[in-house]
């Protein structure tokens, strides 16, 4: 796209790159005669044929280049859809081989400790037995000393009629004996039936999702750079933050900018919404500023940091955290303007911050990490895995996060377990933004112009909504779903499920 000829209302022709490289309502560097209005220029239909020009050759370019791949598919398809079934057949023969083994050691154990108990059982009833029996010799010489031949019958009789009580005892004694060392009074307790499909799991086909389709609803355009934060605001407003250090409120239903705050000095970087009637922005200039959406207004300024404004959370306890990029985060009492906390330790700017469901910050940050903080500022964790800096973070369900990062990928986090799960490749630019817009559903934009809907249990990029040559996009997300877009140009668009 950037070697496009551009003609200028003056009649000279430039590349688009060098168009690129200009802002508008300076006067043209060429003649030097006219304002110029990047917007109204590129509107030029002699532009405009040239740009759909070139999106047309693009497009046919892409669809040889599929229709060929198609043809390959065609000459062979046994082959694609033996590979695609590959992996899960190998995976199928490992976790085979990998119950097999856990089957036969578990199997193994419960017989050996079977085993024992079976044999600790043999040496206890053998040493009862050997008691009982010498209890019966003891009993059997008792009996004997009984006998006294030198007496009166009537004598003999007594000692006979206890001799007589006696053996009976000792008979019915040694009985019980030989029976209970006899006895088979242990056995397998039960049969059992094997589910092996609870062992083993099934084999089903990835959860095939609805198709999503998305139209551009609108489009708006007043800033004269790129927009670096975007907010849906106050159910029909969209709220914008540029380099071209304003921030603009947008009337979705008249397609209007209807008011622009102006005050700070540097690019506005991030917005952060606290209610109908006020919002706060960060800033290049290093300070945060509260304003009133009414009346256009800035009603308090915070200073405090001494690097950039990068970052803005509003927290569950009604304070704000703010990072910058002199590596710092702040916790402010943005009613009474005043710094309540420092959490410090990263060694990078800090592009991006999260609240957990039990109050604790996360952050990350240009050092490549991400960390976890408590409330009063100590870093619980730190978590190790991208490769450049990280810009952005989206909390999810069960303790996990979503992080983005200038090396191009998405990385989902456990928190609770310190543990990296899995990641996301598809952009071919660092990941600006994350949002979530379904239970399962996570949407990206990227610098290469792309936003992606990934399916967050298996990683699958679902959906590219869309490729902007032009790059940079900056994106926000409502609860209907709807989408809307900033770029690199200073263009807004809203798009819409349908």
């Amino acid at each position: 796209m950037d070697d496009i000829q551009i003609t200028l209302p003056c009649g000279f022709i430039i590349k688009y790159s060098d168009l690129k490289l200009r802002s508008s309502g300076h006067k043209c560097f060429i003649c030097n005669n006219h304002v110029l209005n990047i917007n109204e220029c590129l509107e030029m239909p002699v532009n405009q044929y040239n740009i759909k020009q070139r999106a047309y050759d693009i497009e046919t370019k892409t669809y040889q280049i599929l229709k060929s791949e198609l043809e390959v598919y065609q000459q062979n398809p046994d082959f694609y859809l033996n590979e695609s079934i590959k992996k899960v057949k190998g995976e199928l023969d490992l976790k085979r081989e990998e119950l097999k083994a856990q089957l036969i050691k578990q199997i193994d154990n419960y017989y050996f400790e079977l085993s024992k108990k079976i044999d600790e059982d043999y040496l206890n009833r053998k040493l009862k037995f050997l008691h009982y029996v010498h209890n019966i010799q003891i009993m059997h010489k008792k009996r004997l000393s009984h006998v006294d031949t030198n007496t009166t019958f009537d004598t003999k009789l007594k000692t006979l009629n206890e001799n007589l009580t006696e053996i009976k005892e000792e008979i019915e004694f040694i009985k019980n004996t030989i029976l209970e060392l006899d006895s088979k009074d242990m056995f397998i307790s039960k049969e059992f039936d094997l589910n092996m499909k609870d062992i083993f799991g099934e084999v089903k086909p990835i959860q095939t999702l609805e198709p999503i389709k998305y139209n551009i609803w609108k489009t708006f355009e007043d800033h004269h750079s790129a927009i670096a934060d975007i907010r849906f605001y106050q159910n029909d407003k969209i709220l914008t933050g540029s380099h071209d250090h304003t921030i603009k409120l947008w009337d979705t239903n008249t397609n209007e900018c209807i008011k622009t705050f102006t005050g700070h000095t540097g690019n506005v970087w991030c917005l952060c919404i606290i209610n109908n009637e006020y919002f706060l922005s960060g800033s290049g200039d290093s300070t945060i500023k509260t304003w009133n959406s009414n009346s256009g207004e800035c009603v308090k300024t915070l200073s405090g940091h001494s690097g950039a404004i990068s970052s803005l959370k509003l927290l569950h306890n009604g304070n704000l955290i703010s990072g910058s990029w002199d590596f710092s985060i702040k916790e402010w009492s943005y009613q009474l303007a005043t710094c309540v906390n420092n959490y410090i330790g990263h060694e990078g700017y800090v592009d991006c911050l999260e609240e957990t469901f039990d109050g604790k910050i996360i952050s990350g940050s240009g050092d490549r990490t991400i960390r976890l903080w408590s409330q009063n500022g100590i870093c619980l964790k730190v978590l190790f895995g991208h490769h450049d800096g990280v810009i952005c973070l989206k909390l999810l369900p069960k303790n996990l996060v979503a992080s983005g990062s200038y090396d191009k990928t998405i990385k989902i986090w456990d928190l609770e377990a310190d543990d990296f799960l899995k990641s996301f490749e598809s952009h071919t630019g660092p990941v600006l933004c994350l949002k979530q817009i379904k239970a399962h559903q996570l949407i990206s934009s990227s610098e290469d112009g792309s936003i992606k809907i990934w399916n967050i249990d298996t990683g699958e990029c679902i959906k590219n909504i869309l490729d902007e040559k032009e790059g940079l996009v900056i994106i926000d997300v409502n609860i209907n779903g709807d989408i809307i877009s900033g770029n690199i140009n200073g263009k807004i668009k809203f798009w819409k499920q349908i």
